[in-house]
Formats: structure tokens, C-alpha cells, sequence
């Protein structure tokens, strides 16, 4: 989680997105925490996420969207309360290399 922390941070800086944007995704990334963190994501969903995460570490933006896409489409109750965070700075990272 940690990870997403500064690739967001990194993009504040950079000024490639608003704060209150930035907030927003902050927010979301504090409910992915407290579920991972307290256990009540699914194997699946934990597995993905890191998957997503590691893809984002990795600079493979598609790869990461790709899973996104799929979590919200397969896990969408589970999901919901963080994912479009994810996606926001998935869109925004993508945006930021073209």
C-alpha cells in the first residue's frame, strides 16, 4: 500500500494532479488498507490486488488496468469502496507517459 501512497505522492509533486483529486484517491487507498490489513478480502481479491500493484510498480499500466478492470467486473461488492481510487490513478499514470 505503501507503493501507491508514492506513486501518488509523486504525481502531487509533479503537479500531474489536483489535490482534492489526489484526496479522493488517498481516501479510497485508506479503505483498501484497512480491508487488507483486517483480513476480509477475499484470497482472490488479495491476489489480484497484488498483481495490480506489482504491474503498477512495473510501469505496465495496461497490465494493471486490465486487472482492475477485471476485479470491478468479477468482485465488484468487495471492490467497490477502493477500486475507482486505483483506477483514477491507473488512468492519471497513463495519462502522465503519453
Amino acid at each position: 500500500m505503501n507503493s501507491l501512497e508514492g506513486l501518488l505522492q509523486d504525481l502531487v509533486t509533479s503537479g500531474a494532479i489536483e489535490r482534492q483529486t489526489a484526496d479522493e484517491i488517498r481516501k479510497r487507498l485508506g479503505f483498501f488498507s484497512a480491508q487488507w490489513n483486517d483480513g476480509s478480502l477475499s484470497n482472490t481479491v488479495q491476489s489480484e490486488a497484488a498483481s495490480l500493484i506489482q504491474a503498477l510498480m512495473e510501469r505496465n499500466y495496461s497490465k494493471a488496468d486490465s486487472i482492475q478492470v477485471s476485479l470491478m467486473a468479477d468482485h465488484v461488492s468487495e471492490v467497490n469502496q477502493w477500486l475507482p481510487g486505483i483506477k483514477k490513478l491507473i488512468t492519471v499514470l497513463m495519462q502522465k507517459t503519453h
